[in-house]
């Protein structure tokens, strides 16, 4: 069964020195690591949850990204990311590989 749950993030700092996805994905990270968001919890649209703390889309996307690379997330297609637990081993390590461009740039190759 879903569980609503309010997701709370430390203030932002726009001081430039830390990426405001970055932030997200620690407090994410925090609050899954401390119980506040527990397993199966759904987290909030990317839309909404960047509405609520005045970023923009690709922020949350950014930081939901980096979440489900390290296994904290999973997306549902169609119905939302959840959280997947930090028990997962991250998607990176099992399904994805670096491959570089003709000029050097890494590109990340996820295997099916």
């Amino acid at each position: 069964m879903k569980r609503a749950v309010v997701v709370e993030v430390p203030p932002l700092s726009l001081d430039r020195r830390r990426p405001l996805a970055q932030q997200i994905t620690e407090g994410l990270r925090a609050a899954i690591r401390s119980g506040r968001l527990r397993l199966d919890d759904r987290v909030p649209a990317t839309r909404a949850f960047a509405k609520a703390l005045g970023v923009s889309r690709q922020v949350i996307i950014t930081a939901y990204e980096e979440l489900a690379a390290s296994g904290h997330l999973r997306g549902r297609i169609g119905d939302g990311s959840y959280v997947a637990g930090t028990e997962t081993r991250p998607l990176v390590s099992r399904s994805a590989r670096t491959l570089r461009d003709p000029d050097g740039h890494p590109i990340l190759v996820w295997l099916l």
